[in-house]
């Protein structure tokens, strides 16, 4: 995850996602997010 001032890639893609997501939702604690995707998945991710 990088800051949206200065965005770059700081780890591997996701590869789970057999379908491309549709969606992502970040939680409070910018450590953890929801991915949906068009296969009706919802999967939780945590960084770091």
């Amino acid at each position: 995850m990088s800051s949206l001032a200065s965005p770059h890639l700081s780890g591997s893609p996701l590869t789970a996602r057999l379908s491309g997501a549709i969606s992502v939702a970040f939680a409070p604690d910018d450590r953890t997010f929801a991915s949906g995707s068009s296969d009706h998945q919802v999967l939780l991710w945590t960084t770091g």
